[in-house]
């Protein structure tokens, strides 16, 4: 929760409404902007267990999670004290109507596996992201540590752990259904380029344009066998 606030009736409305932006902000609450609404994640059941969604707050939701965010008292004159009370409406539809002023992080989309970020580094903690603006929530799926300077052994070991690759094969080759990776000589079901086998693994695309996808298998190429992959087709993103 961020500092307590007390509102009287001394302070104008958008002094408070900032207080409780700030406030909003520091409380740790995951509350975003995207595409002109504040937004939150909503997870959902599904048959395969939930999934994400970013759900539009209206205004009862943003005073109930401004009232989460810190302290509101009002000055009873009854009893003449100050007693705690609920994030007023006023302030919450007001809040809302700020839209294009909001100081709230801004969030791209969801995503659900780790990813690489543009500047080579590994997205893989759960959460926002602010230098990406991704939100990562893997839904209980555990991926293995991924080194931060990892080695030509690595490489060469998680490309046959994932993607049932040798070294003694042609290079990663990138088609239209996704990562399409040879196999080496000597299987009776070969097919394609230097008498390997293509596999491919299936591709649901990018999250969003610059996620790092084929910087990913251009490294993965490059790492295992010193040359980068083969493009077929159009080049993906």
């Amino acid at each position: 929760m961020g500092e307590t606030g007390y509102h009287d009736q001394q302070r104008k409305l958008p002094e408070k409404i900032d207080e409780a932006e700030r406030n909003l902000i520091a409380s740790g609450i995951e509350v975003y902007q995207r595409l002109g609404s504040i937004v939150r994640i909503g997870r959902f059941p599904s048959k395969e267990g939930q999934y994400l969604q970013f759900v539009p707050l209206r205004k009862e939701s943003i005073a109930e999670l401004m009232t989460k965010a810190m302290r509101w008292v009002k000055f009873d004159g009854r009893s003449k004290t100050w007693t705690a009370t609920d994030c007023p409406d006023k302030i919450a539809s007001s809040y809302l109507a700020r839209n294009g002023n909001w100081k709230l992080p801004h969030v791209r989309c969801i995503i659900s596996a780790p990813t690489i970020r543009l500047d080579g580094t590994i997205l893989d903690r759960r959460g926002y992201d602010p230098q990406t603006r991704l939100y990562y929530d893997p839904q209980g799926v555990v991926f293995p540590p991924i080194p931060e300077n990892p080695t030509l052994e690595d490489a060469r070991r998680r490309a046959t752990c994932c993607l049932g690759w040798s070294p003694r094969c042609r290079s990663p080759n990138m088609t239209r259904g996704g990562l399409s990776v040879g196999v080496p000589d000597g299987d009776p079901d070969r097919v394609g380029q230097a008498g390997c086998r293509q596999h491919t693994c299936p591709d649901r695309g990018a999250p969003v344009m610059g996620a790092g996808r084929h910087d990913w298998s251009t490294r993965l190429a490059e790492w295992s066998s010193g040359d980068g992959p083969v493009w077929q087709g159009a080049r993906q993103q």
